[in-house]
Formats: structure tokens, sequence, C-alpha cells
């Protein structure tokens, strides 16, 4: 498994850089505007049993200016497949989930006054059979990854069942989605403050989200989530960090009983960025969240830690688009797979 990992990341790596040594020729310049230059990747959390819970997505320190407004699109898709004995989880449990998720999102981030920026995001997601089957599989041949057992169930199939030895936790079959609002007032804590050379931010945002469906499935987030957010950032000549933490209050899920969910979580990320131009910033961004079950399956009971790896890429004087690939290499509790791609512009009020 050691030597599996590690091919993996050296493949994920490898595709990284070539697409950085093709990219760079055509888009270096000199320094891009600091908006493109602090916002770190971002992607959903794709796992199914997260669909019901409020989705946090990794955000710059740097607020927006009194006046602007940014408008952002961002899509991820991803495959899932977790069959439990088989992929080396617990004994305790028979798990069988397997699907692909769209998640789709429109955000809006309103710069009010000086330190003040309203965050709006209504966003979607669902799971079904998909396509990448097959494309996965042969991905696994080339690299020598182990298989996890997809070559015991058919491919495009859409399931979510997990037993453990109090029984039943989860059982559908077929399509699966869930829409919700989230808003976000965040309140600049400190920006552009000088230190070793380089300038640092701090913000803060109280997150809640709101759902907008009605209960059909076991899989539907009907309940309200809210916390707190700390964003940390600094900028030194064309290397950026940023960072998060926070503490969250999520609604019970259906199919969980109250001794299976703890419903505080710590949801954080980290990202670095280099300026390889005014129009191009290389970033790797780690997101994830502890985890609210315990469900006796590690898939499902370890917390999440996605590596995102892309680029950003500035157009126009306003436009940005993201392009990045994402998958799970610290826990293996998340999506396999995920690709991610993202459009925002500035409009000034």
């Amino acid at each position: 498994m050691k030597r599996a990992g590690s091919r993996r990341r050296s493949a994920v790596v490898i595709a990284w850089l070539t697409a950085a040594v093709w990219t760079f020729p055509v888009l270096a310049d000199a320094v891009s505007p600091d908006h493109l230059r602090t916002e770190p990747l971002q992607a959903f959390n794709l796992h199914p049993v997260y669909m019901p819970c409020m989705q946090l997505l990794p955000m710059s320190p740097r607020l927006q200016p009194g006046g602007i407004v940014q408008w952002s699109v961002l899509a991820s898709y991803g495959n899932n497949f977790f069959l439990d004995p088989v992929d080396g989880g617990s004994s305790l449990v028979d798990a069988d989930l397997d699907s692909e998720a769209l998640s789709t999102g429109i955000q809006l981030k309103w710069g009010i006054g000086n330190r003040f920026e309203f965050d709006a995001m209504l966003y979607g997601s669902v799971h079904y059979g998909g396509f990448l089957d097959s494309p996965i599989e042969g991905y696994h041949r080339l690299f020598g990854f182990p298989n996890a057992g997809r070559e015991l169930r058919g491919q495009g199939r859409t399931c979510f069942f997990l037993e453990n030895n109090g029984g039943i936790v989860l059982d559908e079959e077929g399509s699966r989605g869930s829409a919700a609002l989230s808003v976000e007032p965040r309140y600049q804590l400190r920006k552009n403050a000088v230190w070793m050379g380089g300038t640092w931010d701090l913000a803060a945002g109280l997150p809640v989200k709101l759902p907008l469906t009605i209960k059909k499935h076991d899989l539907d987030g009907t309940g309200i989530d809210a916390g707190v957010r700390l964003f940390a950032g600094y900028a030194l000549r064309r290397v950026s960090l940023s960072a998060s933490i926070g503490l969250i209050y999520l609604s019970r899920p259906e199919f969980t009983a109250d001794d299976q969910f703890s419903p505080v979580a710590v949801p954080f990320f980290f990202s670095a960025g280099w300026q390889a131009g005014s129009r191009l910033v290389l970033l790797c961004t780690v997101q994830g969240t502890t985890s609210p079950f315990s469900l006796d399956y590690d898939r499902t009971d370890r917390f999440t830690a996605v590596v995102n790896v892309g680029a950003r890429i500035r157009y126009g004087s306003k436009g940005a688009l993201q392009m990045s690939f994402s998958e799970e290499f610290l826990t293996f509790a998340s999506t396999d797979i995920g690709f991610n791609v993202g459009w925002s512009t500035l409009i000034d009020m």
C-alpha cells in the first residue's frame, strides 16, 4: 500500500509539473494583482456521506475592497468507490459506496466599506453512475495501483450501502442530489501588515448553511449548519501562503443515529502558491474536515484531507480561471479522484 501510494503521488506531481512547463512560457509576465495571488484553489467535498453537510470552500484572507463584487462559478467532478472488506478497511462493516458526483456552485463576494465582506453561495450536488469507471481502472493498471475490488462490481453503478454491527446504516440506490444556500459575513481583522519583508492578512467569518430541498432520501441535508472560521495569509515576493481553521455545528443526517454522529467538526485548509507571472499562479491546497461520523468504518470516520493541485490563470484585467486536479492521499477517506474548474470576475459597483 505504501509503495502504491508513493507511485500515485509521483504520477500526479509529474503531471502537474508537465502542465506548468507547457503553460509557463505562454502566461509568464510581471507580478499579478493581490486578489489572484492570495486566492487558494477550491473544490467541493464529493464524499457521498457528506452530501447533507455544509460545504466550506477555501477563501482568501484578503477581503474584497468596498464597492467591489466578485462573481465566481465552481464545478467539481469526481469518482467514489469504497468496497469493504475488499479495500482493506474494518472487518466489522459491509460497505458498498459507488457513484460519481458533480457539485456546482455560484458564489458572490461583496466588499462593504473597508473591513466587511458579504459572501453567499448557491450550490447543489448530484451522485449518479457516471462514466469514469473504465478510465480509472486503466489508470490504476498503468501505474500499478490497487484496484480496490472495482472488478467485482459492474461499471456505471450508483449504490450507497453501509452496514455495521448495529445493523444497516445506509441503503440507497439510484441517483441522489441535494441543494443549499450558504452565507458567510466576513470581517478583516488585519490587512497588509508588514512582517519579515512580506505582508500578512487576518480575517474571520461566520458561515451558515440553509437547506433548499425537502427530504426525499436519507442523503438529503434538511438541517441548518453554522460555525465560525479564522483566515490567515502571508505573501512574500512570488510566494503566498494562506490557511484557515474553524469550528462548525452540523445537523445530524437522517441516516445516522444519535450515537453515530457528533455535531461538532473542525474544517481547515492550507494553501501555498508560487507567482509564475501576471497571468499564472501555481497552487497546492489541502482542504478537509474532522469527521462527525462514528459508523465503525475508516473511510467515513477518519478526517478528510483532499490535496488539490493546479493553477489560477488571469485573463483581461478582472477575470480568472481555475483548473485543478484533486485526490485523497493522506487518509484515503474521500473521493478517489476529482477535477475542478472555476471562473471568476470582478465588478466595480
